[in-house]
C-alpha cells in the first residue's frame, strides 16, 4: 500500500503505530495468599501485583516484585490497548475507503449495484 493513496488520518495512524515500542496483552491484578500457621491459624498476605495473560489457551501469570516491574507492565498493557484501538480505527477507515473507491467513475451506479431479486425466503409459502 502506497502512503500517497491513504487519507491523512490513515498516515497518522501508521506513524502512531510505529512509535509503540513494546506492548503486552493482559491485565494487572492483585493476588492475596492465605498462609496456614500451626500456632496463628490462617493469615492473609498481600496483595501482590500479578500480570496475567492468555497464551495458547492457558492463563499465564507473572508476579511483579518491584515498582519498576509494575510500571513496565502497566505501560505495556496501555500500549497494547492503544495499538488495538488504532488498528480498529484504521480498519474502519480502510472499509470506508473501499466503498468510496467502489463508486469511482466507470463503476456501476448505486441502483445497478442493488440486488434486484428477492431471496426465496422472503416469498410466503403457497
Amino acid at each position: 500500500m502506497n502512503s500517497s493513496t491513504l487519507n491523512p488520518r490513515q498516515n497518522q495512524i501508521l506513524v502512531e503505530l510505529s512509535q509503540i515500542p513494546m506492548m503486552k496483552k493482559g491485565s494487572v491484578t492483585q493476588q492475596c495468599m492465605k498462609i496456614q500457621h500451626p500456632s496463628k491459624g490462617e493469615t492473609v498476605r498481600g496483595p501482590y501485583p500479578l500480570l496475567t495473560w492468555k497464551e495458547a489457551g492457558q492463563t499465564r501469570s507473572l508476579r511483579l516484585k518491584t515498582k519498576e516491574e509494575l510500571a513496565w507492565a502497566e505501560q505495556a498493557i496501555s500500549n497494547y490497548k492503544r495499538f488495538a484501538a488504532l488498528c480498529q480505527e484504521y480498519e474502519h477507515l480502510a472499509e470506508l475507503r473501499a466503498f468510496d473507491e467502489r463508486q469511482m467513475p466507470g463503476s456501476a451506479s448505486p441502483e445497478a449495484q442493488k440486488k434486484t431479486r428477492k431471496s426465496p425466503r422472503s416469498n410466503p409459502p403457497k
